[in-house]
């Protein structure tokens, strides 16, 4: 998975997350994560991990079948709110992904 969407994917860019995008002919979509031990402990991986998990089933209705998702988290992530954070991913999820024809 992560080769198809690093090698053909679309990327969009912020302070604290890069979200790589790429289109593949399933029915179903995929979540992966890219967080370094640089961001902190595990209790602060695992809480930012859950906080995009939730952002990417919150936009899920939207996208069209086959959307593969990562998302690379910088090491300034943890300084982050996780109100932020969410707020963020759910803005390049917006932006990114192609909404699923009515």
């Amino acid at each position: 998975m992560y080769k198809k969407v690093f090698e053909g994917g679309r990327v969009m860019r912020s302070a604290p997350l890069t979200l790589r995008y790429f289109h593949a002919e399933q029915e179903c979509s995929r979540l992966g994560f890219i967080i370094r031990k640089k961001v902190g402990n595990a209790c602060m991986r695992n809480s930012i991990r859950r906080t995009l998990r939730k952002c990417f089933q919150d936009a899920l209705p939207t996208f069209a079948e086959g959307a593969w998702v990562v998302f690379d988290v910088s090491n300034n992530a943890s300084k982050c709110r996780r109100g932020e954070l969410k707020a963020e991913a759910d803005r390049m999820l917006r932006a990114l992904v192609p909404v699923k024809q009515a």
